[in-house]
């Protein structure tokens, strides 16, 4: 299996691709570079795995939600790649692939707050399955961080950089992971299933989820 995983839904630009086992990854937190560093990284990786973009089964992307820039620009490279190479893509949420990356092996729930601005925070609560992965337990949205609905059960841990950001509304939780990101190594794990599963999309299918819809209605309006 050979796959491509590319995240730019927040601060870090993460690409990964594996084949036949191995795994080349780059990562860089890069706020507002993703553009100048996405197509470099994606070379690198499929470089150090001596495989050509066309070796690909798949190209799975972090669809968001995430900052509204950087998202538009990985889903168009991700769009562009695919559609030329022939490839199916497969759409990843960016906060599952956080809990994927950073929930301790020994811990079946998580909750995800990834900051959004605006006072806000992009939230949902994730779960381990039965193969061992995590999975969405809620839906994804946006909402200021008095709204982040929390757990009653002490058996979970709160992932991402909304619970640094916003501290003082968050005092009352201890087990803290703030410096994670969706990373695409985690990604790849869970997109595996997917391909395996023949969930994919035509390149054609490729849209971001940006979750502030008034935001979101805007730029649609622009285009």
């Amino acid at each position: 299996m050979k796959l491509l995983a590319i995240d730019t839904s927040s601060a870090a630009l993460s690409i990964a691709a594996c084949a036949d086992g191995n795994i080349a990854e780059r990562l860089e937190t890069a706020p507002r570079q993703h553009a100048e560093k996405i197509l470099q990284f994606i070379d690198a990786v499929l470089a150090d795995l001596s495989i050509e973009l066309t070796d690909l089964d798949a190209i799975a992307y972090g669809y968001g939600p995430g900052s509204f820039t950087s998202l538009r620009i990985g889903l168009g490279v991700v769009q562009g790649l695919a559609l030329g190479a022939g490839l199916r893509v497969i759409p990843i949420s960016s906060l599952l692939t956080v809990a994927q990356a950073a929930t301790p092996a020994d811990q079946k729930h998580s909750l995800v707050c990834m900051d959004a601005r605006m006072g806000e925070v992009y939230t949902a609560a994730c779960e381990r399955n039965a193969a061992g992965l995590m999975q969405l337990a809620s839906t994804e949205k946006v909402c200021p961080p008095a709204e982040v609905s929390i757990p009653t059960n002490d058996d979970w841990i709160a992932l991402g950089n909304g619970f640094s950001e916003y501290q003082d509304q968050f005092a009352d939780i201890h087990r803290v992971i703030s410096d994670c990101w969706p990373l695409a190594t985690a990604m790849l794990a869970l997109v595996k299933p997917q391909l395996e599963a023949g969930n994919t999309l035509d390149p054609a299918e490729v849209l971001p989820q940006y979750v502030r819809n008034k935001v979101a209605k805007t730029i649609k309006e622009r285009q």
